[in-house]
């Protein structure tokens, strides 16, 4: 706990515009004291780069110097102004994007009301003061509301005006109890419970466990103490009797036989009074070290994710609803490629590589693209350069070659159906996944281990067949009964009990099969992503390394040391009200030099019209990342 402002972390300077609007606060504790950073939200980081280039109003904001107070404004309108008309290239969701682009420039207001909070009234702590504070931002209805009431013409900004909300909200949540322990233990959900014990490190069968002796203990705790005729409505929640967790423990021991109940839970055994309270406390815990980490259901992501969307990385294309198979990632495929070692990996490169190169030739399509000793295979209009390299949409290669959108759509598509087909000959899941699953029915079925990508889908995929074949997989293989006594106890015939079996089974390996090939359908994305940003990482390298040595040591305490502008000037010996023209002239000079060696090197030549706003956007990415990746 932080008892008081001092001992409440420094949060970091965002010194650009938009990262005001796609950052989201982490914390850590590991070194006994709360350290705070920013992390880019990569889908709020591009819907930014989208309505700069699309909308130039916009674009004029980002670059006022009033501490992102127009930009909140805009964004502000986007969500309470509900004649405002979507434009075309608006995402179907352009509302919840902007609470989320609000939420992100909340996020010191929450710690000021906190820090506020913690000096005025000695009970509230800056921790709980400050998780209040981001609740309450990050539920869209209350924030709607608020935002709703402010008034432009007043004299309060929106910080200052959600401020003064906030610290209010506060005082009146820490002085009923909300804060309480038993009060978070009930009104957390299972979702962030879950979560909050599996980052404490508790196994996937101990949290079945522990999901159902919370529930159990909340049946009774708010029934007994919460709604007791007795207690004072709005007063803090009192703490349970051990009658309370006897009584719990008891309704656990009679729910953990259900048919519904996981395996884990009907194998485990039966619990006390004194477990249960035990129980309760490492839940608890887990709860309170969830909000250190600042990871759970208040992150941006999540927030997002919440609202079943995800932005697509184009124009025009709006919104798509997310697909029920689990997505795959390039932290998911950074481990798939760790299990399968070095060799493996390089065979599916070279055979990937030489399958792009095949398919190409097959077409007189193919060029070398060479920097240094390296050369990349591409297709002659540099469509799959731009499109993955450059991060083009499909509709800006077209605007770019004078073509139509759809032929760059059939171009594209054909490699990745090539590099597929490829790809699923290297795998040949038909070869050994019904093994797979028979096998993982007999040896893994009562403790899956949700680590693994495979067998993490497979209990993903036992909820889609019949409750009644869930049943009998659960007979043979959670309690371990004979086909015989199943037939007995589900009075049909043994040969029926086989034969329903075996559909479930078939069906547990149907759904694999298009989990895995949504998996590789992904992989290729990522992989041509991967590839083709090879050859324009090595150029923005050799442009940055092309600028004075000035500029180098300018954007390395920029963007490396994360410098603020007065530390800056001290190094360098320059006036600390140049240091923002200096780094932002440095960037023009890298961005001119990109461009330049596009147009030479790859025979790309993006204005400063609107593709010209590529450039832009790459190297600021590029200026993040590159800085992440070396040793600075």
């Amino acid at each position: 706990m932080i008892p008081n402002r001092s001992d409440s972390p420094i949060l970091p300077d965002r010194l650009e515009n938009w990262e005001q609007f796609a950052m989201e606060l982490r914390l850590d504790s590991q070194t006994g004291r709360l350290r705070a950073r920013w992390q880019c939200i990569p889908r709020l980081r591009r819907n930014m780069q989208l309505y700069e280039t699309r909308d130039e109003g916009f674009a004029q904001l980002c670059h006022r110097r009033d501490r992102g107070q127009s930009v909140a404004d805009f964004w502000r309108q986007k969500v309470v102004e509900d004649a405002q008309p979507r434009a075309d290239w608006e995402p179907v969701n352009y509302r919840e994007l902007a609470l989320a682009h609000l939420a992100s420039y909340l996020e010191p207001t929450c710690d000021r009301a906190a820090k506020h909070a913690a000096e005025k009234y000695e009970e509230i702590s800056w921790e709980d003061g400050f998780s209040i504070a981001r609740q309450v931002i990050y539920a869209q209805n209350q924030l709607v509301d608020f935002l709703k009431t402010y008034r432009r013409d007043g004299q309060a900004t929106i910080q200052t005006y959600i401020q003064g909300i906030l610290i209010k909200i506060i005082r009146a949540e820490a002085s009923v109890g909300r804060a309480s322990q038993w009060r978070l233990l009930c009104e957390t959900s299972r979702k962030e419970l879950r979560q909050a014990l599996s980052k404490m490190g508790v196994g996937e069968a101990q949290i079945s466990r522990m999901i159902l002796a919370r529930q159990c203990f909340k049946e009774v705790y708010v029934l007994n103490r919460v709604k007791n005729p007795q207690r004072k409505a709005g007063g803090r929640w009192p703490s349970p009797l051990n009658a309370d967790f006897a009584a719990a423990a008891d309704s656990y021991n009679a729910q953990k036989y259900l048919p519904s109940m996981p395996l884990e839970v009907m194998a485990g055994a039966e619990i006390g009074a004194e477990e249960m309270a035990a129980l309760m406390q490492e839940c608890i815990q887990a709860l309170r070290n969830q909000f250190n980490s600042i990871m759970g259901a208040t992150s941006l992501e999540e927030m997002t994710e919440s609202f079943g969307y995800e932005a697509t990385d184009g124009e025009g294309g709006g919104t798509r609803r997310r697909s029920p198979v689990m997505e795959a990632s390039p932290d998911m495929w950074q481990s798939l490629e760790a299990e399968l070692g070095e060799s493996a990996t390089a065979e599916v490169e070279a055979k990937l590589r030489a399958a792009l190169r095949a398919a190409l030739s097959s077409g007189d399509d193919l060029v070398e693209i060479r920097i240094g000793d390296s050369c990349w295979p591409c297709d002659r209009r540099k469509m799959l350069l731009m499109h993955y390299g450059l991060g083009m949409t499909e509709q800006q290669v077209a605007d770019y070659l004078n073509i139509n959108q759809c032929t760059v759509n059939r171009h594209i598509n054909k490699s990745k159906k090539i590099l597929l087909k490829t790809l699923t000959e290297l795998s040949s899941p038909e070869t050994w996944m019904k093994q797979y699953v028979s096998q993982w029915l007999k040896a893994d079925y009562a403790t899956p281990d949700r680590a693994d990508l495979i067998q993490a889908a497979l209990d993903k995929s036992l909820p889609k067949i019949p409750p009644q074949d869930q049943e009998l997989l659960s007979l043979l293989y959670g309690r371990q009964m004979s086909i015989s006594n199943i037939a007995q106890k589900m009075k049909i015939f043994p040969s029926d009990v086989a034969a329903r079996l075996e559909t479930a089974e078939a069906n547990l390996h149907s759904d694999l099969l298009k989990t895995f090939d949504h998996w590789l359908k992904d992989y290729v994305k990522l992989w041509l992503t991967r590839f083709y940003r090879q050859p324009i990482e090595l150029g923005l390298i050799q442009q940055l390394n092309a600028l004075d040595t000035f500029t180098r040591d300018l954007l390395t305490l920029r963007y490396g040391q994360r410098r603020h502008e007065t530390q800056i000037a001290g190094i360098l010996g320059v006036d600390a009200s140049q240091v923002p023209d200096l780094i932002g002239q440095g960037k023009i000079d890298l961005q001119e030099n990109f461009a330049g060696w596009l147009g030479a090197e790859l025979d790309i030549y993006l204005g400063r019209d609107k593709a010209g706003k590529i450039i832009n956007s790459m190297v600021a990415d590029f200026l993040e990342l590159f800085y992440q990746k070396s040793s600075y």
